[in-house]
């Protein structure tokens, strides 16, 4: 083969080879923007939009989801459904025991998950219970309202079977800038009200509930019972009270009525 043959065919082969290079740098690239666009990014609390493009709010756990949402828990039952009450007539099922998930990022929503799983735990101990007669029964539901950059949760257990039923609130109140609980202090103290005049309201509130539910003689002995009640769950911070749509406070009283079992705890809204 002649010299001018053979450099021929080495052109070829470098043109051959030139084109393999530039098809594989552009599968390359194409193959690395395929990529990028086809693996999300989930669970990113630094994302812009995780607060709702407002700065000033805290992280959420998982920036797809609402502050509240219902928490996905399951823990085994004897059964799924059965009918309580004293005659059977009511439906009760596990898949209605559905409690709240606090979708903030902070030590506080922390430990308020926590408390409500328990919650969640005891509501399935009651229910494998009261599969031994399936007369009585424990139900749960939960609502949230936010106001002004805070969030509050009122989670309500009911139960009952013979007599009448029994009412028991969980309540939260998350400062959403920060994720902390606020006191009862910086509630109410939000709202309009003082140390000064917050005691009369709420006295006044429960003198009227009261005599919407009692009106023996004997008024004053249960109605100052209820109200000593109140200062007793403010004095050691057991105190229960969350803000509602209307942007009023509600608490949570425990009334002294000589009905049933004497004592009910009765949510209190304030004027």
């Amino acid at each position: 083969m002649d010299s001018h043959a053979k450099n021929t065919g080495l052109y070829v082969a470098i043109g051959i080879l030139c084109v393999l290079v530039l098809l594989l740098g552009g599968y390359i690239v194409y193959d690395k923007v395929l990529t990028d666009k086809e693996i999300p990014v989930e669970n990113n609390t630094n994302d812009s939009n995780n607060n709702h493009n407002n700065s000033n709010l805290i992280s959420k756990l998982d920036s797809k989801k609402d502050w509240i949402y219902a928490a996905d828990y399951s823990l085994p039952t004897n059964k799924e459904s059965y009918y309580g009450f004293s005659d059977h007539s009511k439906l009760i099922r596990v898949k209605d025991l559905v409690v709240p998930y606090v979708n903030i990022d902070s030590s506080d929503a922390k430990k308020v998950n926590q408390e409500i799983y328990q919650l969640y735990e005891e509501l399935i101990k009651k229910f494998n219970n009261n599969l031994k007669e399936e007369i009585w029964f424990t139900t749960v539901k939960y609502s949230t309202y936010t106001n002004n950059n805070i969030v509050s949760i009122v989670i309500t257990t009911e139960t009952a079977g013979t007599s009448t039923p029994i009412y028991e609130y969980y309540t939260y109140n998350f400062n959403l800038e920060n994720g902390r609980l606020l006191s009862y202090n910086d509630v109410y103290e939000k709202l309009g009200y003082n140390t000064n005049n917050i005691s009369e309201v709420v006295k006044e509130a429960v003198t009227n509930t009261m005599k919407e539910k009692y009106k023996e003689n004997d008024f004053d002995n249960y109605n100052n019972q209820s109200i000593g009640n109140y200062t007793s769950s403010v004095s050691n911070n057991t105190i229960k009270y969350y803000i509602d749509n209307n942007n009023k406070l509600n608490i949570i009283v425990t009334l002294v009525i000589p009905a049933g079992q004497g004592n009910f705890d009765t949510v209190i809204t304030l004027n």
